[in-house]
This record gives structure tokens, sequence and C-alpha cells, in this order.
């Protein structure tokens, strides 16, 4: 699946990357993904850990609500050893600003420790100014934006609504690509006559949000 807008740069820089067999020697890899909700933050660090663990045997994810101080002493125990089968450890916690501040605390030591093999990618919705700088510095800091009407006009138009309605919803959408992949999917549903081809569920390119909000 193919982002759009910024998160589109990224995405093949990325891949570009990946490409690289030293690449995952030189790690470990801490990015912080940053900015507004449903850009395609968290959908690009589902990419980065099935390109590096394939098999998801040692792919985590959370929400930041759900990280505590006892969560991250685990994380900690976790990272003194290998995984068995030799390969990246990856760790995604979507919205980490939303962990209490004790369990931010702590992970600036978990991740002062993290292996060669480690990709700890964690992303959130403020601004970078209003995370904790101590917790800035540990990251290597990837901004996201807001996706431009034009492109998202396009993209729309390339799923099959019409040019007025695409025109439309992505205004309404304001920057955001999930909330402009619902709208079209609510109205490819209830318009399939106006539609211009059908509407697949294979193009929704985000996961679904978690229960605590936007974490794209």
């Amino acid at each position: 699946m193919n982002l759009i807008g910024k998160a589109g740069q990224l995405q093949a820089k990325f891949r570009a990357l990946l490409q690289d067999p030293a690449y995952r020697a030189r790690g470990p890899y801490k990015y912080l993904f940053y900015g507004p909700a449903g850009t395609g933050k968290s959908t690009l660090a589902l990419e980065i850990a099935a390109a590096v663990d394939p098999h998801k045997w040692s792919t985590l994810t959370y929400n930041g609500k759900e990280v505590t101080v006892a969560q991250v002493r685990q994380w900690i125990d976790q990272t003194q050893s290998r995984p068995l089968h030799g390969g990246n450890i990856v760790w995604i916690i979507d919205e980490v600003d939303r962990a209490s501040r004790d369990a931010q605390d702590l992970m600036l030591s978990w991740l002062d420790i993290l292996p060669v093999e480690a990709f700890a990618i964690v992303t959130s919705n403020l601004e970078l100014e209003n995370l904790q700088e101590r917790f800035q510095t540990r990251f290597q800091q990837i901004p996201f934006e807001k996706v431009p009407h034009l492109a998202m006009s396009a993209m729309l138009l390339d799923l099959g609504i019409p040019l007025e309605e695409a025109e439309d919803i992505a205004l309404s959408a304001e920057g955001n690509v999930r909330a402009a992949l619902l709208d079209a999917r609510t109205f490819a549903d209830f318009n399939p006559e106006k539609m211009i081809k059908p509407f697949g569920r294979e193009v929704i390119p985000f996961p679904a949000a978690k229960a605590s909000g936007d974490n794209a």
C-alpha cells in the first residue's frame, strides 16, 4: 500500500533503506514519528516492522495509555537477551505521550540499553515542543504533515469517488487521510450507483484506530 503526501515520501525513503542489508546492522534504531492524526505514522511503523520481522515473532505493539512502569520494566528484561531466532526486535508505541510520566522517564533507561537488532518506533499526535525534552533527545525525530487537499482529492478520485464528492470529502477531512477514507467508504456504501468504479476494502491503507483514539 502506498501512502500519500509527506508520509509517501518517508515511505519511499524507508523502503530504500530496508533494501540495504547494512541498514539493520547499524542499529538500534529509535524513531519518533510525530505530527497530526491520520497522516500515516502508525501505518509506516507497521510496514517497517513487517519488513524487519516478517513472521511477527518479535514485534510488540502498544498504545501509550497501556504503558505502565511495570510494562517498561518488562521491556528492560526482554532486552537482556537476543531473540532465539536471531532476528530483529520491534516495539511500536502509538501515542507515546499518553504513557504516565513515570513510565516515560523509565523508558529513557530502556532506550539506552536497546540491542543493535532493536527498532523502537513511537508515535505522537503532538507537536515536538509538547513532548518532554529528554524524551525527544533519545529518538530520531521524523515529522509528518497533513496531506494537501489536491493529493487527497487525487487519491479519492483514484478510488472511484466522483470529482465533486472527492473535493468535498478532501476539504472536510482537513489533511486526515483516515477521516477521508472513512467518509469515502460511507459514500461508496450508500451511493454505489454514483461510483466511478467499485471501492474495494483493500484500498484502506491505515490500521483500525485503537479504542483510545486516532493513532496513525
